[in-house]
C-alpha cells in the first residue's frame, strides 16, 4: 500500500518503574527490533498475536469505554492509549560523532533512562521511538517521539529542563522541543478542525490505513518473504473498525520483508472512516494478549479515499 511510511521503534527498554498502569506487569517493548534484547528476558514466546474477539458486530452498545488515558473494547482485544506525547530533538556533534547510527540508538537509551528516572513514581514511559529512522551520513539532527503516562504538568517540567542537555558523553545534546496531551479537549478540538476541512473538499474519504505490526497477527512465518493480501471477513480486526461504523470490505495488506503490515478499510460512509482516524490519530495501541512484555506501537494512520490509499 501507498502514502504511508513509518519510522521502527527504537530498541530501547521502556520506562517505567516495574509496573505499565493499571494492567500491572512490568514495562518492556515488543517491538520487532527490540527481538534480540527482550528473547533473552521474555523468550521466544513474547510475541502474540491479538485473539479474535467474540463482538457482535455492528452491534450499537460495542464501543470504545475510556479510563482515563486508556480504551477498551474488550477485554482481550487492542487497547487505544491517549498518551503525552513528547518530542526531543537530538543533535549530533560532528567533531565527536562516528557511527550515526550506533550513537542514535546509544542516545535513545539513555532519554528512556533518564526519564525512568526523572518521572514521578505513578508516571511512565509507554514507548520511545525516532520520528524517521536515522541514517548514517545523511544528517545530524533526529526527532525521538515519547509517549508518556502522566499529568500534562509532568511534561512542562521536562521541557523546561530538558533544553540542550549533554548526552553519550557530550556527543550529542537533547532538547524537549514539544508536547501533545492526546486525551486533552485541545487534540480532539484540533483533529476536529482538520476532519473539518477536509470535509469541505468534497471528497469521499471512506479509506483508513493503520500500520499494524505483524507479530499482532496470527500469520506463518513465511508470510515476510512476499507481499500479499488478506481478506478480513470477520475476526479482531474487522470487528474493531466495525466499532466506528459498517465496514464494507477489511483487508491486511503483509508487506514484503517487513516486520509490519497495513489494515487497509473501505467503510460504507465517510463518517466510519474520520471516527477511526480521530480516535487513532497520534495516540498509540496496546496488544493485552502479549503476557510476556507491555507491547505498545504508534498507531500510525492514514484517510483518504480508499482507492488511494491501495
Amino acid at each position: 500500500s501507498r502514502g504511508h511510511r513509518s519510522a521502527p521503534v527504537v530498541a530501547v527498554r521502556a520506562c517505567a518503574r516495574g509496573r505499565l498502569g493499571r494492567h500491572g506487569r512490568s514495562l518492556f517493548q515488543g517491538a520487532p527490533c527490540l527481538r534480540a534484547m527482550s528473547a533473552g528476558a521474555a523468550g521466544a514466546g513474547a510475541a502474540q498475536p491479538i485473539a479474535a474477539v467474540a463482538v457482535q458486530r455492528q452491534a450499537p452498545q460495542v464501543c470504545i469505554r475510556w479510563s482515563g488515558r486508556w480504551g477498551q473494547w474488550a477485554d482481550s482485544a487492542v487497547h487505544i492509549l491517549a498518551a503525552c506525547v513528547g518530542e526531543l530533538e537530538v543533535l549530533e556533534r560532528d567533531e565527536l560523532a562516528t557511527n550515526s547510527v550506533e550513537l542514535t540508538l546509544k542516545a535513545a537509551q539513555e532519554v528512556s533512562e533518564a526519564l525512568r528516572d526523572e518521572l514521578p513514581q505513578e508516571a511512565f514511559c509507554a514507548n520511545i521511538h525516532w520520528v524517521a529512522s536515522p541514517k548514517s551520513g545523511r544528517r545530524r539532527r533526529h526527532v525521538l517521539r515519547a509517549a508518556l503516562v502522566c499529568e500534562p504538568a509532568e511534561c512542562d517540567k521536562l521541557q523546561k529542563s530538558w533544553q540542550m542537555r549533554p548526552m553519550c558523553g557530550g556527543a550529542v545534546t537533547v532538547s524537549w522541543t514539544s508536547f501533545n496531551d492526546t486525551a486533552s479537549l485541545a487534540h480532539s478540538a484540533r483533529v476536529s478542525s482538520m476532519l473539518a476541512e477536509r470535509r469541505l473538499s468534497g471528497r469521499e474519504e471512506t479509506g483508513l490505513l493503520l500500520e499494524v505490526p505483524k507479530r499482532w497477527l496470527a500469520m506463518p512465518a513465511e508470510s515476510n518473504n512476499s507481499q500479499r493480501v488478506v481478506i478480513l471477513r470477520h475476526g479482531h480486526w474487522w470487528d474493531f473498525a466495525s466499532i466506528f461504523g459498517r465496514v464494507s470490505l477489511a483487508e491486511l495488506v503483509l508487506l514484503q520483508d517487513s516486520d509490519m503490515s497495513h489494515l487497509l478499510v473501505r467503510f460504507t460512509s465517510p463518517e466510519g472512516a474520520s471516527a477511526m482516524f480521530e480516535a487513532l490519530v497520534d495516540r498509540y495501541l496496546y496488544n493485552p494478549a502479549n503476557v510476556d512484555v507491555e507491547d505498545t506501537h504508534p498507531a500510525f494512520c492514514a484517510l483518504g479515499r480508499h482507492e488511494d490509499l491501495r
